[in-house]
């Protein structure tokens, strides 16, 4: 799995959530362009929306044209449902159990916003992602 996410903290976060995975964490969508187009592959990329130099979004469409297998693993990610500083210095002392526990209200809480936000066809495909990534299939059907 890779995470693209100009804030460090979201990929040691991440990565201490995700014990027993192989999480790569990168700081920058160039980074991950490169390293992708030198032939790494990745199984899920987590990326971040809002980033300086190269948006996710211009990260996908680049992929698109050098990569599309790598293009459709993308899920994006942006700050509405990344963690707080406060979340993220909690999450240090946490177990793996209590950390995806967090994650897990972290994607409730996108879903309570949702309910308000029949429209938001970008929102409801993000929630949808996030339940398949924490293998909640039903719930990413729903949503």
């Amino acid at each position: 799995m890779l995470v693209v996410d100009d804030e460090e903290a979201m990929g040691i976060l991440l990565r201490r959530a995700l014990r027993g995975c192989d999480v790569t964490a990168m700081t920058s969508a160039v980074q991950a362009l490169a390293a992708i187009s030198g032939g790494a592959r990745f199984d899920l990329i987590l990326c971040d929306l809002a980033m300086p130099v190269m948006t996710g979004l211009e990260l996908y469409e680049a992929l698109r044209e050098a990569a599309p297998t790598q293009a459709d693993a993308i899920i994006f990610l942006t700050g509405g449902l990344g963690p707080t500083e406060d979340d993220i210095a909690a999450a240090q002392d946490m177990s793996a159990d209590d950390q995806l526990d967090m994650i897990r209200g972290m994607v409730a809480g996108l879903s309570e916003r949702m309910a308000g936000e029949p429209d938001n066809l970008e929102g409801w495909s993000r929630l949808a992602q996030s339940y398949g990534v924490l293998g909640e299939w039903d719930k990413a059907q729903e949503a």
